[in-house]
């Protein structure tokens, strides 16, 4: 939506102007082309401290215009140079005019659009920015703001960008208030969210109903912004979220485990749009708390899950924070991933194949004022109404386009497409022969890099173009229209983006560079023009039930070759180890080869092994996934010595450990030992919020010596809860197959274990004294003592994985004492535990 005005692509930025400076003798000297302007008599807002010596700090003077109108518009100042960057400490004083800025690090963000703060002395280039529509401006080179200096500045932005139509749109944003970590209060949510132009917004604190509208009222975003209130159900089987919902209203229970539940009872919840709530997965693959691991979606061809999981949702974060987390292949495609053990876009590419119709969308996530700043990524909306103003916009269609998949997710560029003149979303009949016209179009402000527009038909890329990007850049970045031949029914997407330029300065490096990029959602072509849409897998499916010999079943293309080794497999078809052979030979055809090892494992074929054991000679030169999915293979395939073997002496090397790490979920079950079942535990202590929360000692940690002396391993007088009750240790068991101890039902009252401290221990026995790596994960934090050492400290807050941590510890022959001292910041609260030897025995009960 162009919420001030349209602009032709061809809009250029104007140039800032620099008013004045006062120097710190008071005499003030200004530019030749200035226009005058009074300083305020009543004192800048002190964001560089509030206790600093006015002559300790300079004064900055700003106002951030529309150049179409000359009017003060909400932006955000991004303070660069020889004395600042994106780890500059510069505005530490976040309480300095709650009700106008936000400020924190080197960022200030207005809503009013011109204001007066305190810098700390330096050089600085200072960037005015108003998100991915506007142009960017910026000071003319470094300024010296010398101690007593007061400087003003007006920088100038240009809506750049036609929007006509579409509503930026970001559906995944917290508070420090209500989700209890970040830093993000409300009114900072606020500012931050106007700042960086995004129109629709979606209040999603972790398990409560936020409400924006009574902050929005106090700093005066009522016509700025439209928001609704939603809820990242936070659950032990990933996040969800669910919106537009009542504020007034309880949130859905997120102890559920079971997804059929769960989103049976939010569709159910109501709220004052008479809409049902839309689903939407948020990083279902992110490690801990992603959805499609918990509930055993396969990430090579969706083809299994666990009983748990429910296809009844209606969109997924295919980019995930400023960075896009789950656009990439972890190991793969050169980009770092992060905690994202696969591409969710292949996770939506794979769920097109198999028939479903998914909106791919991209949230910011953000739980800060800087650090995964609101609005990177976000999604444009097909709305239709030219007229509507960011404070007028109706949720129930914006809930609707979400559905009818018209929307693009993107951290920059504004991708359109139409086929044959249809917009996404829509099934369209091809021409003769198959052939369908894709015209695309390509814009993006003056400071967003794009040189790349990908056309993907069934997973696979089917039209690559490049264009130049140097600068000054055009904002029509690309304007074409291409023509391709569909043999078959097909899905169609594009994507545009650039992996070689970054967003930076207005948007730092992160976890890794914030690359642009920008993905459209699909249509679906009817190649045969017949009017019944074929999935390619239900093509692939038919072609193997079909077929008797090899040669019917000849793929065209990778998808083809994917989907028909799959199908092959599940319908047990002669032709399956065939064509499992021929995928494992394709060399350089990653994907390929990671289907025929998917295939193999559920053929469960011993005639395979050697097969698989040919490709497993190369897996130095192969990716780490890959070889997890050969190792799946090669267990259910070749004898179980040999396998236990070639995992031990594989997980030993550091390119295992890492792949351990990175697959855990599915490595777990392969891993040698079993977990420990049977625990002792105490709890709950009181957590306090500080950065100290794990150094109070309770008594536990002092158990193992008294053991050791001979003395009764507890202590004379009970231990006392964080309510000052007598508790003493009680047994508890680990549940579920990787053994995972839920330290909630120590009290099941919320009000216990919430921000609270619990104690587990095992014993572990062992024949000999030996060394044994050790496999743990804990929600929160933990402490981790052997034999009363303290072997491992962690105090961030996440959610618990079976491999989280791997560490090689020495034993004693005989039993030996296990700790763990749990936190609990907030949600689930639990830890896995599991010596990775199978000559190790445990006991809950202290040995005589």
């Amino acid at each position: 939506m162009n919420a001030y005005r349209s602009l032709t692509a061809a809009a250029r930025p104007t140039r800032s102007r620099l008013i004045g400076i006062v120097l710190p003798a008071g005499v003030v000297v200004v530019c030749a082309t200035a226009t005058t302007t009074v300083l305020a008599q009543d004192g800048p807002a002190p964001t560089a401290g509030v206790d600093r010596d006015p002559t300790t700090v300079a004064t900055f003077r700003f106002r951030i215009e529309d150049s179409a109108t000359g009017e003060p518009i909400p932006g955000r100042l991004t303070f660069m140079g020889p004395d600042a960057g994106d780890e500059a400490d510069l505005f530490v004083n976040d309480m300095a005019d709650p009700t106008h800025l936000a400020v924190r690090n080197n960022v200030v963000y207005t809503i009013a659009g011109e204001g007066l703060i305190t810098v700390p002395p330096g050089r600085y280039t200072v960037y005015a920015s108003r998100g991915i529509e506007w142009s960017l401006d910026s000071t003319d080179g470094v300024l010296d703001l010398a101690a007593g200096a007061e400087v003003e500045w007006t920088a100038q932005l240009t809506h750049e960008v036609d929007t006509s139509g579409w509503v930026s749109g970001d559906f995944h944003l917290h508070t420090l208030t209500h989700s209890g970590h970040g830093d993000a209060n409300m009114n900072e949510r606020i500012i931050s969210i106007v700042g960086e132009g995004v129109e629709f917004a979606v209040a999603t604190d972790h398990n409560h109903h936020t409400d924006y509208h009574p902050t929005m009222i106090e700093v005066g975003a009522t016509e700025l912004l439209t928001a609704v209130t939603g809820n990242e159900v936070s659950t032990s089987i990933g996040h969800i979220n669910a919106f537009p919902l009542d504020p007034h209203s309880h949130p859905v229970n997120h102890r559920l485990t079971d997804a059929n539940e769960l989103f049976k009872l939010i569709r159910q919840q109501t709220n004052e749009f008479g809409i049902v709530p839309v689903i939407q997965l948020n990083h279902p693959r992110w490690s801990g708390i992603d959805y499609f691991a918990k509930t055993g979606l396969d990430p090579v061809g969706a083809m299994q899950w666990q009983d748990n999981y429910s296809p009844d949702f209606d969109s997924l974060e295919v980019m995930n924070e400023n960075e896009g987390w789950g656009m990439f292949e972890a190991g793969v495609d050169g980009v770092e991933t992060s905690a994202n053990e696969h591409s969710v876009l292949q996770d939506w590419y794979n769920l097109l194949n198999r028939g479903y119709r998914y909106t791919a969308v991209g949230n910011s996530d953000s739980h800060t004022v800087h650090y995964d700043m609101a609005g990177y990524p976000r999604n444009f909306v097909m709305y239709g109404a030219d007229d509507t103003t960011p404070g007028t916009i109706k949720p129930a269609l914006v809930a609707q386009a979400v559905r009818a998949h018209q929307s693009v997710a993107t951290t920059g560029p504004f991708l359109q497409y139409t086929v044959n003149g249809h917009l996404p979303g829509t099934d369209v009949i091809a021409g003769r022969d198959g052939i369908i016209d894709v015209q695309i179009d390509v814009q993006a402000a003056s400071w967003v890099p794009c040189d790349r527009v990908r056309v993907i038909v069934n997973g696979d890329e089917a039209a690559l173009f490049t264009m130049g990007d140097t600068e000054p850049r055009s904002v029509q970045r690309f304007d074409s229209t291409i023509r391709l031949s569909i043999e078959h029914d097909a899905w169609i997407t594009v994507i545009a983006d650039s992996m070689t330029q970054t967003l930076s300065p207005v948007v730092g490096p992160q976890g890794r560079p914030v690359y642009p990029m920008a993905v459209a959602n699909p249509m679906w072509i009817d190649a045969e023009g017949d009017g019944e849409w074929i999935s390619p897998w239900d093509r692939a499916a038919a072609l193997v039930a079909d077929a008797t010999i090899l040669d019917q079943v000849q793929p065209t293309n990778r998808s083809d070759a994917i989907l028909t080794i799959l199908a092959a497999a599940e319908a047990g078809s002669p032709l399956a180890p065939d064509l499992v052979r021929a995928g494992l030979a394709a060399a350089d055809q990653r994907r390929i080869r990671l289907a025929a090892a998917r295939a193999a494992e559920s053929l469960a074929d011993a005639a395979l092994a050697d097969d698989l054991g040919a490709l497993w000679d190369q897996h130095e030169q192969l990716d780490g996934y890959l070889n997890v999915a050969l190792l799946r293979a090669l267990g259910a395939c070749e004898p179980a010595t040999a396998f236990g073997d070639r995992l031990t002496a594989w997980m030993l090397t550091d390119s295992g450990l890492e792949s351990v790490r990175q697959f855990q979920s599915e490595i777990a079950p392969m891993m040698p030992g079993i977990p420990a079942r049977d625990w002792m535990v105490l709890g709950y202590f009181a957590n306090p919020v500080s950065t100290t929360i794990l150094t109070s000692d309770y008594g536990p940690e002092g158990e193992y010596e008294r053991w050791k002396a001979g003395k009764p391993i507890a202590p004379a007088h009970p231990y006392q809860n964080k309510i000052n009750k007598p508790i003493q240790w009680e047994p508890l068991r680990a549940d579920g197959a990787g053994g995972y101890l839920n330290l909630q039902q120590i009290d099941p009252n919320e009000a216990m274990y919430e921000r609270s401290i619990a104690y587990a221990r095992v014993w572990v026995n062992v024949p000999k004294e030996m060394s044994v790596p050790i496999a743990f994960g804990t929600d929160d934090g933990s402490q981790v003592f052997v034999n009363g050492t303290k072997i491992h400290e962690d105090t961030t807050q996440h959610g618990a994985s079976p491999l989280d941590f791997i560490q090689i510890v020495p034993l004693n022959a005989g039993w030996n004492h296990v700790l763990f001292k749990v936190e609990n910041g907030g949600g689930g609260y639990g830890m896995y535990f599991r010596a990775l030897s199978n000559d190790v025995e445990y006991s809950a009960e202290a040995p005589m």
